[in-house]
């Protein structure tokens, strides 16, 4: 039922007054992406026994920023497998690491690429903090 003399106003304007949603997640807050890490961490440790992890680790990034979530966490729990075989289960960064991919699933299960990007980020760093003893 029409409220005013003009009935097209009245399809017209709720539309037009109605808040502009953005189209998908937005991305404005992921951090940087660790592009060319690998090559880095090459170039600077030598091969690395986390190293297939860190990978991982990095296809899991490229998942979240392709809001790929399912396929990010596939990722995530290939790493945390490679992870447990790779380095001794008593390495302190063995623990911080497995601690940040579980805040990176909750993170990406939630959908929120931003924080699930922090998240596996410092899992990397924590995942090459690892030193073994010679």
């Amino acid at each position: 039922m029409p409220t005013s003399r003009h009935p097209f106003l009245d399809l017209v304007l709720p539309n037009a007054l109605a808040p502009r949603l953005h189209h998908g997640p937005d991305h404005s807050h992921d951090p940087r992406p660790p592009d060319g890490m690998l090559e880095e961490v090459v170039a600077q440790f030598g091969p690395h026994p986390a190293l297939p992890a860190v990978a991982m680790l990095l296809a899991a990034d490229h998942d979240c920023r392709a809001d790929h979530f399912n396929a990010a966490l596939a990722q995530l729990g290939l790493a945390e497998t490679r992870l447990r075989l790779d380095l001794p289960q008593a390495a302190p960064a063995l623990q911080a690491t497995l601690g940040a991919i579980a805040m990176a699933r909750e993170e990406a299960a939630r959908q929120d690429s931003g924080r699930a990007c922090a998240a596996i980020a410092t899992a990397m760093r924590a995942a090459l903090q690892y030193r073994a003893a010679h």
